[in-house]
């Protein structure tokens, strides 16, 4: 999939990303799936989801608008206790930094 430049795989996970027309989204689906059967590759059908205007994906939300952190991930962040140790404030400044850098476009 590396040559395909609107394919992004994370593990067993692949994110076709379409900006124009659902013909082309069609197209691009297509030759992903051609790919998948030249290398003797299935897809698990229950867990596929196409041509959806917008995809949970990674602790994000995905879609024409941009790249958003999930509300829910959000949610639990807020809802945090104060932390009370500097290993406490580090894991929350991970979690931060998590989402600060991924809605700059880095997906």
């Amino acid at each position: 999939m590396r040559t395909l430049h609107y394919v992004r795989t994370y593990l067993g996970d692949l994110l076709i990303i379409s900006c124009d027309t659902f013909t082309d989204h069609l197209n691009k689906l297509e030759r992903v799936l051609k790919r998948l059967e030249e290398a003797k590759l299935r897809c698990n059908a229950p867990k596929c989801v196409f041509a959806v205007p917008e995809v949970e994906y990674l602790g994000y939300v995905l879609s024409r608008e941009g790249i958003k952190p999930q509300p829910e991930k959000v949610s639990a962040i807020l809802a945090l206790k104060p932390s009370t140790s500097v290993k406490e404030l580090r894991r929350f400044l991970g979690m931060v930094q998590y989402y600060r850098v991924g809605t700059e476009g880095h997906i």
